[in-house]
């Protein structure tokens, strides 16, 4: 009725995509087929010709991308995060680099009244408690398996190499960033032929 055709095929095509995919997630592929609103073109119109092939084509399309991209991304990723924990601990000697006081720039009272200043939020990836200088009581078991094999084994707080594991991306871009040493920041930058 909006315009849109579908062959027999395409018809059998689209109560599987349905029913997989849902109507909602394809109507967003579908709008860039929609004819523009006007003087007696009612909203949701596609445009003369439009298959529902077509939709599900970029549909298809999207979905190679992103996991190209993700691919892609994910051994970045993974780089970074083994690259800058590496350079830390040599640079350091020191499996708790992220735990002396001259590795990062001194936070801001909002970030650390935030509890967004990066030591703050390494010791929380650890689920440790500084204070009591143990894990939190209250952690999730299963949630990373590398923390429970720490915890069940050692005390303390857990060596970095740890943390390249379970901290987020944000987290080891917030690291890289708020380095003090901008020689060490310039040794990292470079095993990707990029300046700091």
């Amino acid at each position: 009725q909006r315009g849109m055709t579908f062959t027999a095929a395409e018809v059998s095509l689209a109560y599987q995509m349905l029913g997989h995919v849902g109507y909602y997630r394809l109507a967003g592929y579908a709008k860039c087929f929609e004819r523009p609103i006007g003087a007696g073109i009612p909203a949701h119109t596609y445009n003369p010709g439009t298959s529902f092939t077509q939709v599900v084509d970029l549909y298809s399309f999207d979905q190679e991308l992103r996991n190209l991209c993700g691919e892609a991304l994910q051994r970045i990723e993974v780089s970074l995060r083994t690259v800058v924990c590496n350079k830390l601990s040599l640079a350091h000697q020191n499996a708790l680099w992220y735990a002396e006081s001259n590795v990062f720039t001194p936070p801001t009272v909002a970030e650390t009244t935030a509890g967004k200043a990066v030591m703050q939020r390494i010791y929380r990836a650890f689920e440790f408690d500084v204070q009591t200088g143990a894990a939190w009581t209250q952690r999730i078991a299963g949630r990373h398996p590398q923390l429970d094999a720490f915890y069940a084994r050692h005390s303390g707080p857990p060596p970095g190499w740890v943390l390249r594991e379970i901290g987020s991306f944000g987290l080891w871009s917030k690291i890289f960033t708020d380095l003090s040493d901008g020689a060490l920041r310039q040794s990292i930058a470079i095993e990707y032929k990029y300046p700091d």
